[in-house]
């Protein structure tokens, strides 16, 4: 892949539609993550796509819980890295649950935790992820396939 230059004033970041999701199936899957369960009820999505254009650079989810939030499917195509995209994302990610109560955010991460650590998350046990959210998609779907006890979990208070 070429990497490839974008201006933050040539993206637009929008929620994503179900419309969207084969488009955002295709961008995580080439970034090696889940889409299990990405589309569930209290799941909300957020795209990045070039202004003018259907490409779809970047995507992040968070799945609400009662009193908190998973931030998961974080990525940003391979050609568009380095260029802020993926902290633009998660900024609006943490605008969303501040906007929706929710003021604990975790995420599971087994490869980049120094990059969350750049905004804030600290380690926590996976238990303290179960017990908050219990019935986040994507927690059931790592338990269901047995990636659970391998995941490494952080959190950060808004």
């Amino acid at each position: 892949h070429k990497e490839r230059s974008v201006q933050m004033t040539d993206i637009i970041i929008r929620y994503a539609t179900l419309d969207d999701f084969p488009r955002v199936k295709l961008l995580l899957q080439r970034c090696h993550l889940s889409t299990e369960g990405l589309f569930e009820p209290g799941t909300q999505c957020w795209l990045i796509e070039e202004f003018g254009k259907q490409a779809i650079v970047g995507v992040a989810a968070v799945e609400f819980g009662d009193t908190s939030a998973l931030l998961r499917s974080v990525g940003i195509d391979p050609a568009f890295r380095k260029q802020g995209l993926g902290g633009a994302l998660t900024t609006t990610a943490f605008e969303g649950c501040r906007m929706a109560g929710r003021n604990i955010v975790y995420c599971f991460s087994t490869g980049a935790g120094s990059y969350w650590q750049r905004f804030g998350f600290r380690e926590v046990p996976v238990s303290e992820v179960a017990h908050a959210l219990p019935n986040s998609p994507q927690l059931i779907y790592f338990e269901r396939v047995g990636w659970l006890p391998t995941e490494i979990a952080w959190r950060k208070d808004l």
